[in-house]
């Protein structure tokens, strides 16, 4: 098996999409595809890229086929990787933006808001976004059309959550229903956030505003045809 063949063995073991891969990875509509029909050698600057964007892909296993696919991280790897994605003083964001599972994002949830490179599954760079901490992938239908499973959705923490922009969406961590997307609404009751779905099969609800651990305002999203 060849080292575009490796990748490709990659892409589907992470349940991505090629066309999305291409994306992350800067390369054209298609191109990868092409690449591995015509069994084309990837170039050294290609290559770096896609570990860069994908960290937990092994070099050795992608160019020699030995070893485990992805990277064994040990404790000192991971504080390394780590201490490159500290928040950028200046802008509140990450250079390059990681994509986060979604059980990890309550548990790193806090005023210091940090992620270990474990819980990274991809990075972006989109110049369009703008201070934003974290990509989260949606699931469900409760967003529907807005927001459908499989997009990714840019966030931007909250550090003053009584500063709402009422009726955007939002990502709301919390202890008892763990990653909610909804728009956020003032609730009836006094303390309460009311949660909105765009799907109308969905009915609205409200929450005590003390059992939020958490909001990030959704600045975009991408999606994949």
């Amino acid at each position: 098996m060849g080292t575009l063949l490796r990748i490709k063995e990659f892409i589907d073991a992470e349940g991505i999409s090629v066309r999305a891969f291409e994306m992350q990875v800067g390369m054209s509509n298609g191109s990868f595809g092409s690449q591995l029909k015509r069994n084309a050698s990837i170039g050294v600057d290609r290559l770096e890229n896609i570990l860069r964007f994908f960290p937990q892909l092994s070099p050795e296993w992608v160019l020699t086929g030995s070893g485990s696919m992805l990277r064994d991280f040990s404790n000192a790897y991971i504080q390394e990787k780590v201490g490159s994605l500290r928040l950028n003083e200046e802008s509140g964001a990450y250079d390059r933006v990681p994509l986060v599972d979604r059980d990890a994002v309550a548990g790193h949830w806090g005023s210091d808001f940090t992620i270990e490179l474990a819980d990274i599954q991809a990075f972006y760079v989109v110049p369009d976004f703008q201070n934003i901490q974290f990509m989260l992938r949606v699931q469900g239908s409760s967003m529907y059309p807005k927001y459908t499973a499989g997009d990714i959705v840019a966030c931007r923490i909250l550090t003053e959550p009584n500063f709402i922009q009422w009726n955007k969406a939002h990502v709301i961590v919390t202890g008892e229903q763990g990653i909610l997307l909804k728009r956020l609404k003032p609730g009836k009751q006094a303390k309460h956030y009311l949660l909105v779905s765009d799907n109308k099969e969905y009915d609205a609800f409200e929450i005590r505003r003390d059992a939020c651990l958490g909001i990030a305002l959704v600045v975009g999203v991408i999606r994949v045809e």
